[in-house]
């Protein structure tokens, strides 16, 4: 991957939901996507596998694999037009699905114990891996890190997953909300569900972040935390596995920051420093 980067679908036997060192070592190592090879079952589950085997190698048939060691870009890249001064931001949301993985992780491993905020983080993952991945998330981080549980109130310095097949949302009292809605855009949990309830609480106050991913999913939400005056940031084509979400937002025109990957950690703090007022 250091010399001649490719895009890699790993199928093996070795990369069941329990596997979690194998399944996040290879990622982390450059591959873009995993999928279990089957251990038997009922002959009725094989159109379903072997569909998901195709949908899979499309999708990374169409990636350009990046190399271990990225470019460095100069400068906060790209930024549109929007509020001067905002206000005090109160809740970070995160968004993202091929990719995904490695961009929360280095995002996440580089904020402080004591992050300003919570952070509701979304990442579209095959059920049976999300505890994995906040197993592995965790390892790397200094920030709390758990699956969220309806009705409780979300703490600064702890980031906070959906439980699989629910949305995660804020109420309007603040607690969180595990809903079990239709999906949106093909997705349950959604980056979308997160960020408009995100906007609907904290309006300004909000800060959404969306990264590479397949399709829409987010876009809209985004939309409605740039219009409540949030701040919306958006991975760069450059660093993204695939550019399908953040794309989709930008051409909505809900993107204010559009970044590299290894910016988006060191502006976060400054978001939220005390000194930022409306």
């Amino acid at each position: 991957m250091a010399r001649f980067p490719r895009p890699i679908l790993v199928v093996s036997a070795a990369v069941q939901p329990e596997d979690t060192h194998n399944v996040f070592s290879l990622l982390e190592a450059g591959a873009i996507d995993i999928l279990p090879k089957p251990r038997g079952g009922l002959a009725a589950d094989e159109p379903q596998i072997a569909q998901e085997l195709i949908r899979k190698i499309k999708l990374i048939s169409g990636v350009m694999a990046l190399t271990r060691r990225q470019r460095m870009g100069p400068g906060l890249g790209q930024s549109q037009d929007g509020p001067a001064s905002p206000p005090r931001p109160r809740i970070v949301a995160i968004g993202a699905s091929t990719g995904g993985p490695q961009a929360l992780r280095t995002i996440l491993a580089q904020l402080p114990a004591n992050f300003a905020a919570p952070i509701l983080c979304v990442q579209h993952i095959s059920d049976g891996f999300l505890g994995g991945l906040v197993s592995w998330l965790a390892s790397h981080c200094s920030m709390s890190m758990k699956i969220a549980q309806a009705g409780e109130a979300p703490l600064a310095g702890t980031i906070y997953f959906p439980q699989e097949g629910t949305h995660l949302e804020i109420d309007q009292g603040g607690k969180l909300a595990c809903s079990h809605k239709a999906p949106i855009d093909g997705h349950r949990p959604s980056v979308t569900a997160t960020f408009k309830s995100v906007a609907d609480y904290c309006g300004g106050g909000a800060i959404g972040i969306l990264l590479t991913g397949m399709g829409s999913d987010g876009a809209q939400g985004m939309q409605e935390i740039y219009a409540a005056g949030g701040i919306t940031i958006a991975q760069n084509e450059e660093t993204s596995i695939v550019f399908g979400m953040p794309k989709q937002a930008i051409a909505l025109g809900a993107v204010k920051y559009v970044l590299p990957l290894h910016k988006i950690p060191s502006l976060l703090p400054e978001l939220l420093a005390p000194t930022r007022r409306g």
